[in-house]
């Protein structure tokens, strides 16, 4: 059903523009997320791994089983890191903080391993959360700078002392008092950054806290000392870390985490690897550099894919939309942040040692447990090999076998038959272990069977232990060598580094920094229009539906709705996903369709609905129930401007009402009058007229009110019948009987019209017909008056009735009307059947006067008066005939109304 009004129009662009501002205002941010992350889950059809430049150490569940609880001992992560050296990794990336002194061996020892490799390590940032109303306006900042400074004068003084010296007042007094230790360790970490940025930093920690106790040597152990010793440490840290970062500067936290100083001088690049999630809680996109007071430091899994390109993290230059890369690449960025591009595959974790089938995969995974257990077969090789060579010696000296033979390991096949010959000699079996089974003999004896036997188990065994070795080592080189290595928890447990992803809410955070890594190494990046693209598409489509839906309505509306939301659903969520990675705005552009087209046609459906109501009430004692139920259905069909039709109009007028109200009181007048009209008003509605007006004792109908009505003449000939039927049934009720008696005058026409509301709408309006055709059938109902006939309709509407063999018509010629100009075919039709021949007798009378024959009128008019009395209906005829002036053209002119 088309909409009547544009208000249609109007709520579909409202609701376009809403959808548009809630855009614009984030409020579909979670849902536009939403159909990015079903882009990496669905719209990819071939499969996209993770590069082969990436790979996985993983600190797994079953590591930790067999390990050990976390923390391990940093020398058991060393042996790991040394193995992924020997098997040629190019970079690693420890995905593990290293913040807390855990003992000088352990802690030399992982320094030491992170020498022998380029390690990247991780930092842990603090964004340092403020109250900005207490601390970051201006006035703010100005009281935390003197908060600091008089801290730093002394910082073991009291609180209260402190800020009286400082100043403070009001809620920032109160917010120190409440807080002072955080605020002291606030102030040891910015006083260093000042005397660095000085260019005095202090030469250890014991000067820096001479520098903050008021050079006072004999405090040793006092409440601040562990925040003045961490706060040197780590700005000792960051310093040494300062030359992997760019010159960009910014502020810090006091809680921000490096690694020990002694790691950070011996680490090959640096990268924090925390980062926040979107609203909804999922990890999808992360700062490139976190600017510190010592530079800029870059996103972890990016410090670690440049460092495996050897690229400065200085070199790259950071632009609003991208960062550059010095051979020119670009990594795009949204909103000044690495979206992550997701591969279709990232690690499986496994467990178990390299040597076993579980631990084998072709995906760049290695269980940290297998290479910490290949490290240990290393040392217990070596152990054998000692111990081999130290029971040689012996040997060697008992069998007068020079010593450099029994160096080798293993030894040569003759000297290895000439120790067999003679240990069997002496031992017996050489594969029994121990000597429980020399029962005689002297300790040395048993001693050197003992060594005989032991040599000889070790002889077979060290070959098999260096095939193990070999195997594992090739395994771990076959997924390692030239790679970027990521050591990281994919532990399920209490150690669990787990964060919301597309992958799912338990992705292990290493993950997320190997997919950056990958980016930079294999150029893989996701291309992201703006948001404002989105709204201008929203605009299009939100238009587009609005009108469909204000001109074609709701089926075909929905049609296109879902057709253009379909289409750009598989044009931006997957074709170009997939073959170019962009990532097109969705949510505003498919919303703003649909609700354009929903509120476009809820508000029609609403419209419509009370154009129903008031069609029902405008029409429904006006036209039949039936046709009522039609308009209301098509409220088209309702012109409102005017639409020019083929109408049949029928006025009628209550012949001697005058006289009966003159008689009767006003309420019996009205009660009078509104059983006639009802009675004519039920006839005529009955046969599809639309009742259009009670003018006083009369009333105005027409047919083809809202569409053309082909039957219109035969009902309407039809409606007069019954309608005189009825007035004269009402008059012949006994109760009527001692009042004047009340006849109907019908006039009948038909003609172009003008049809439409008239009057001033919406509230004050009326459905009525305009035109001449209207106003001959007002001047035919006048004109029954001076033939003395009932019911009068004009040629047009005779050649309408096909019916007439049953209905008494007759012509009365060709008659101008009072009021009218052009003659017109007139005919009457009897209300009740005539005497035989009477209508014969007129038409001979009639057919004369049209041929102009006035004296053959005059005599058939004398014959008919003759054989039916004298009626009304001559008299014009008589009158035209008496006047000169009438008798010229056979055409009678009606004088009177």
């Amino acid at each position: 059903m088309k909409a009547p009004t544009r208000i249609v129009l109007f709520a579909g662009l409202a609701s376009t523009l809403v959808v548009i501002m809630a855009g614009m205002g984030g409020l579909l941010d979670g849902f536009e997320w939403w159909s990015q992350d079903q882009r990496f889950l669905h719209a990819r059809r071939n499969s996209q791994p993770l590069g082969e430049g990436v790979a996985l150490v993983a600190i797994d569940d079953r590591a930790l089983d067999t390990i050990g609880r976390w923390p391990w001992s940093r020398d058991v992560l060393s042996m790991a890191l040394d193995e992924i050296a020997i098997a040629g990794a190019r970079t690693v990336a420890s995905d593990v903080l290293f913040t807390d002194v855990q003992s000088a061996s352990a802690d030399a020892a992982l320094a030491a391993g992170i020498g022998r490799s380029p390690t990247v390590l991780a930092v842990n940032m603090d964004e340092g959360r403020m109250d900005a109303t207490i601390w970051l306006s201006a006035e703010g900042r100005q009281a935390l700078s003197a908060l600091v400074t008089a801290i730093a004068e002394d910082i073991t003084a009291e609180p209260r002392v402190i800020a009286d010296r400082a100043g403070l007042q009001g809620v920032r007094r109160d917010r120190f008092l409440e807080r002072s230790t955080n605020f002291k360790k606030l102030a040891a970490w910015k006083e260093l950054l000042r005397l660095r940025n000085a260019g005095t930093p202090p030469a250890d920690a014991q000067v820096y806290r001479l520098l903050l106790t008021k050079q006072d040597a004999t405090l040793e152990n006092f409440a601040e000392r562990i925040s003045v010793n961490e706060a040197f440490d780590r700005d000792e840290s960051f310093a040494l870390l300062a030359r992997f970062m760019s010159a960009s500067k910014g502020e810090g936290s006091a809680m921000d985490a490096p690694p020990l100083a002694e790691f950070s001088e011996r680490a090959a690049g640096v990268g924090f690897v925390n980062c926040a999630p979107d609203r909804d809680g999922q990890y999808r996109r992360v700062r490139p550099f976190w600017r510190t007071p010592y530079g800029s430091l870059p996103q972890f899994g990016l410090a670690a894919g440049l460092l495996q390109l050897g690229i400065a993290p200085a070199s790259i230059r950071e632009e609003p939309d991208a960062l550059v890369f010095p051979d020119g690449r670009r990594l795009p960025l949204d909103n000044g942040r690495i979206y992550v591009y997701w591969p279709t595959e990232m690690f499986e974790a496994i467990g178990g040692s390299v040597t076993s089938t579980e631990a084998r995969t072709e995906t760049g995974v290695i269980a940290i447990g297998a290479l910490i257990d290949l490290a240990n077969q290393r040392k217990l090789l070596a152990e054998q090999e000692r111990r081999y060579r130290e029971l040689g010696a012996d040997i060697a000296a008992a069998q007068a076998i020079p010593i450099e033979s029994m160096s080798a390991v293993p030894v040569a096949d003759a000297v290895r038959a000439a120790v067999k010959e003679q240990g069997e000699f002496i031992a017996g079996d050489l594969s029994v272990r121990g000597t429980s089974d020399i029962k005689d003999g002297t300790d040395a004896e048993r001693k050197q069977v003992g060594t005989y036997r032991e040599w000889w188990r070790l002889d077979q065994e060290i070959p098999a232990s260096r095939k193990r070795i070999a195997d594992a080592a090739e395994f771990a080189r076959a997924h390692l060598k030239d790679r970027l290595v990521f050591v990281g928890f994919i532990a399920t447990g209490v150690m669990a580094d787990m964060i919301n992803t597309v992958n799912g809410p338990r992705t292990p955070g290493v993950y997320f920094h190997a997919a950056v890594a990958d980016m930079v190494i294999s150029s893989q990046s996701v291309y992201l229009w703006a948001p404002w693209t989105g709204w201008i598409i929203g605009a299009v489509f939100g238009l587009i539906c609005a009108v469909i839906a204000w001109k074609s309505g709701a089926g075909i509306s929905t049609a296109v709705t879902f057709s253009i939301v379909g289409a750009w659903v598989l044009l931006s969520g997957f074709l170009a996903f997939e073959i170019h990675n962009l990532m097109i705005p969705v949510a505003v552009p498919v919303l703003a369709a649909i609700a354009s087209q929903a509120a476009s046609v809820s508000t029609a459906a609403v419209v419509n609905q009370r154009e129903k109501a008031r069609i029902t009430r405008q029409f429904r004692a006006r036209v039949s129930p039936q046709l009522v139920e039609r308009l209301a259905a098509n409220p088209d069909a309702l012109s409102m401007r005017g639409e020019q039709r083929t109408a049949t109009i029928l006025f009628g007028d209550l012949a001697g009402f005058t006289t009966i109200s003159e008689k009767l009181g006003s309420e019996a007048v009205v009660a009078t009058l509104n059983l006639y009209m009802s009675a004519m008003a039920n006839e005529l509605t009955e046969r599809r007229a639309y009742v259009n007006k009670f003018l006083g004792d009369g009333l105005l109908a027409f047919w083809s009110a809202f569409e053309p009505e082909p039957e219109q003449g035969q009902l309407a000939a039809e409606a007069c019948r019954a309608c005189q039927r009825v007035v004269k049934a009402i008059g012949e009720r006994p109760d009527r009987q001692s009042l004047p008696k009340i006849s109907l005058r019908l006039g009948v026409a038909t003609g172009s019209v003008t049809i439409g509301d008239c009057g001033a709408p919406p509230d004050l309006n009326d459905y009525t017909v305009i035109g001449d055709s209207a106003n001959l059938a007002a001047r035919l109902e006048s004109a029954n008056k001076q033939f003395g006939t009932a019911i009068l309709f004009c040629g047009t509407t005779r050649a309408l009735i096909h019916d007439s063999g049953g209905l008494p018509i007759v012509s009365l010629g060709r008659v101008v009307v009072v009021g009218q100009s052009v003659p017109i075919d007139l005919f009457t039709m009897l209300v009740e059947d005539p005497q035989a021949g009477w209508i014969e007798s007129v038409g001979r009378a009639v057919e004369a006067f049209a041929k102009a024959d006035f004296a053959a009128c005059a005599t058939a008019w004398d014959a008919h008066e003759q054989a039916f009395g004298v009626t009304k209906i001559t008299v014009p005829f008589r009158e035209a005939l008496a006047d000169p002036a009438d008798k010229r053209d056979g055409v009678l002119r009606l004088r009177a109304k």
